[in-house]
């Protein structure tokens, strides 16, 4: 079960944990594994590729995130009813609403 947590994309992010820790997707044996990528790095390359590979995948899931945020507080506020008072009004608050009370007669 933990390596499903590292191999499945995140719906926020769109990227699996794995490829943002590690810059690329994971190598997994059995049927889950899609596509055989073979690329040959010499040393020093690989350092210059892996670090612009974790930047762009960094840069899109914060993007991703912030989209995802944006659209989470646009249905959150589509359904959330705010009340409205007046300053100096008395209230009573119950459990699930506000009333507003008229105390001076």
């Amino acid at each position: 079960m933990p390596l499903l947590c590292l191999i499945l994309p995140h719906s926020g992010t769109g990227y699996t944990p794995f490829e943002l820790l590690f810059g690329r997707k994971a190598n997994i044996p059995g049927i889950l594994q899609k596509e055989s990528l073979v690329v040959r790095y010499n040393y020093d390359s690989y350092a210059q590729e892996l670090q612009s590979r974790l930047q762009s995948c960094h840069e899109v899931a914060r993007s991703n995130l912030r989209i995802n945020k944006e659209r989470s507080k646009e249905y959150y506020d589509r359904n959330n009813n705010v009340p409205l008072f007046a300053i100096g009004e008395k209230y009573c608050c119950t459990m699930n609403e506000f009333v507003v009370v008229d105390l001076q007669s």
